[in-house]
């Protein structure tokens, strides 16, 4: 695909050893949250919600499992993708030098993103059981403009840093 870029092992880091283990805390979190509460959860679940976070459709108790498996595959599909900076797309020119710096700022956002998906898609479906459970009416007018600006402040982020690692 990429056959001239250099293949670098790019070293973890503790802060990307501590988002990737609360990135994968906070996966296994999810899974045994609706393991466990299961059993107490209703047929009628809410399955779409409104900008506002208000309930606009509710489906069966199995469409709950829906956010996990999507949480599962992308971030098995994140952790895969993530050992190959290689032939991620940078907005900054890649060459020998600047290389392992760019690789670096690639790994590292795909790491917080899968993180931050984790705990958005967690949120998702703590709230859908709140809302099925009469605990809570919605998902708060927050969740969405934070669903949408937490993934996009950590893209620009790290645009920023690749294009200042490219110097």
């Amino acid at each position: 695909m990429f056959p001239n870029r250099p293949r670098i092992a790019i070293p973890m880091t503790p802060v990307r050893l501590f988002v990737e283990a609360a990135a994968l805390s906070f996966l296994l979190a999810l899974l045994a949250f609706l393991y466990s509460q299961w059993p107490g959860i209703p047929e009628r679940v809410p399955v779409k919600f409104g900008f506002s976070g208000e309930v606009v459709r509710w489906g069966s108790k199995q469409s709950l499992l829906t956010i996990p498996a999507v949480a599962v595959f992308l971030y098995v599909a994140m952790t895969v993708v993530g050992r190959m900076p290689h032939i991620f797309n940078y907005p900054a020119g890649l060459n020998a030098k600047n290389a392992p710096r760019l690789y670096a700022a690639g790994v590292s956002l795909i790491a917080w993103t899968k993180a931050e998906m984790v705990v958005l898609f967690g949120a998702m479906s703590l709230g859908q059981v709140a809302i099925a459970l009469g605990m809570v009416r919605s998902l708060g007018p927050w969740f969405f403009p934070l669903f949408l600006a937490a993934p996009a402040a950590t893209a620009l982020l790290h645009i920023l840093r690749m294009r200042a690692a490219a110097k």
